[in-house]
């Protein structure tokens, strides 16, 4: 899981046995935190985990990855997730769709010592003052929430039609 493998990311998806016992086994369902692997099968796998009745850690960590990623297959999920019924999940519904417009790079472990993931190399063409304004730390986003979430599904309503496939 934690390589990304797109099979074993998609045989959690179907398993419901396995997701019990991965939820019982923190560090197991830490390794889909891990998950970089922005292939369309992977994606709309680690989506289907965000869902709602699976367990916390296992949503937590697929949207976690999901927002890490921030490709263009993934904003579908992340925009939805401005609507999950965790707080968690909007956050990363909301810090996704974000770093996207404000063309930061993936998420990886090489750049998550370095903070070096935080930093834009240049402007993207989705980049404004407002988005970002509108990129959150975590207090921040627990402050005013819905400030955050009302920014980002507007964002993704002007977007959605050029940005999803």
């Amino acid at each position: 899981i934690r390589a990304g493998d797109t099979s074993a990311i998609v045989g959690l998806r179907s398993d419901a046995n396995v997701l019990n016992e991965i939820a019982k086994q923190p560090l197991v369902a830490a390794s889909l935190c891990d998950v970089r692997n922005p292939q369309d099968a992977a994606v709309l796998a680690l989506g289907d985990l965000t869902k709602a009745g699976l367990p916390a850690q296992v949503r937590r960590c697929a949207a976690y990855s999901l927002r890490a990623m921030h490709t263009p297959n993934t904003l579908p999920i992340l925009a939805a997730l401005l609507d999950a019924d965790a707080v968690d999940l909007r956050y990363e519904g909301v810090l996704g769709l974000a770093s996207f417009a404000n063309a930061l790079p993936m998420q990886t472990r090489t750049n998550l010592a370095s903070m070096e993931f935080t930093q834009a190399t240049s402007k993207g063409p989705f980049t404004t003052e407002d988005t970002l304004l509108h990129s959150p730390t975590e207090p921040e986003f627990r402050q005013d929430e819905m400030k955050y979430v009302g920014f980002w599904k507007a964002w993704w309503a002007v977007h959605q039609s050029q940005l999803s496939r």
